[in-house]
């Protein structure tokens, strides 16, 4: 059996499922079978601090991140949508409780 593959997924990169690089990747990882792929959201608060957008606009984008995570679990995907101070901190903590053995994301856009 294969070990389970995280599929990070950026706030920019809310592709369709069916046309996702990094959810088809996590799926080859995974030796085909999507039920051990688990697909990572993270709402980061010092990155949306970072940006010089209006509240409202921040709210957009949170907004479309949750229902993309909906959208994913509504199409059989195992999806986690984790709100914490920073990307990194976010990977971090759902390492800890999913032990995945590889995670595979596209390139950021951003930065």
């Amino acid at each position: 059996m294969k070990s389970t593959v995280a599929a990070w997924i950026l706030p920019d990169q809310l592709l369709p499922a069916d046309d996702h690089p990094a959810l088809a990747e996590a799926v080859h990882l995974a030796g085909g079978d999507r039920k051990n792929v688990r697909v990572v959201l993270i709402i980061s608060r010092r990155h949306y601090a970072a940006l010089p957008y209006h509240k409202k606009r921040l709210v957009l984008y949170i907004s479309a991140l949750r229902h993309y995570a909906e959208e994913l679990q509504s199409g059989g995907w195992a999806v986690d949508c984790i709100s914490a101070e920073s990307f990194q901190e976010g990977l971090r903590g759902h390492w800890k409780k999913h032990r995945w053995g590889q995670v595979v994301s596209m390139q950021a856009l951003e930065y």
